[in-house]
């Protein structure tokens, strides 16, 4: 499983470079509508402009290439049991849902918001793209980090799916770091492994890990549970 996160990390990285330049260039586009333009000029251009549309085109090829390494992690996930097309196809949209609402619906407001305050507060139009700049361009480690919690979202939605689906003698091992970060609910599942399904949900309660992005989750056991990504003793 190593090699897999090792290739979640690259495309995580290469969707940060691909996203701060479709950015860049939705402002060098708007930049250059509005050169020249007086105020009045610009608001009347920059208001008939489908900010949104021109982010979503922008921002294709790093969905695609999201939806790639989602394909990948699937791959990698120990399944004893199958789930239907139509479960993995939604589960996958669900968090591409995700994904978008981060990079194009919550920054879209702001754009729109810097370009009224602006032509409100009387700037020139190039003060106005200085501005964009500024609050539209998601640093490269908050895209990272909103990628790879899309993958987490996204594993942890199918090993869930499966948990459900399995008998209740099915072994698992809560598979993650071990380190001085791991929280204590999260070392005391580390320490419970191998645990049967029905052992989980009589200490546990449930098969969830700990928070909303946690570096942890319960994983079917197999022959190799430490290249799995078990940190636990063996």
């Amino acid at each position: 499983m190593a090699d897999i996160y090792s290739r979640l990390d690259d495309l995580a990285d290469d969707m940060a470079i691909r996203t701060g330049n479709a950015y860049k260039e939705i402002i060098d586009g708007l930049d250059e509508l509005v050169k020249g333009k007086s105020a009045e000029q610009a608001a009347i251009i920059l208001n008939g402009i489908n900010i949104e549309a021109a982010l979503t085109a922008k921002l294709a090829g790093v969905f695609q290439l999201f939806e790639s390494g989602a394909i990948d992690l699937l791959s990698e996930i120990p399944m004893t049991s199958t789930l239907t097309e139509q479960a993995l196809r939604s589960t996958l949209n669900n968090v591409k849902d995700f994904l978008s609402t981060e990079f194009i619906d919550k920054v879209t407001p702001n754009i729109r918001n810097v370009i009224l305050d602006g032509i409100v507060g009387g700037l020139e139009p190039n003060q106005i793209l200085g501005d964009l700049i500024r609050i539209s361009d998601l640093s490269k480690p908050q895209i990272r980090t909103l990628v790879n919690s899309g993958y987490s979202q996204y594993s942890n939605a199918i090993k869930k799916m499966m948990f459900d689906k399995v008998p209740a003698n099915t072994k698992f091992v809560y598979i993650g770091a071990n380190d001085n970060k791991t929280r204590p609910a999260c070392v005391q599942k580390i320490g419970a492994s191998p645990a049967t399904k029905a052992d989980i949900l009589t200490k546990f309660g449930n098969f969830d890990n700990e928070v909303w992005n946690c570096r942890h989750s319960w994983e079917e056991v197999t022959n190799d549970i430490v290249g799995q990504g078990f940190q636990g003793e063996v």
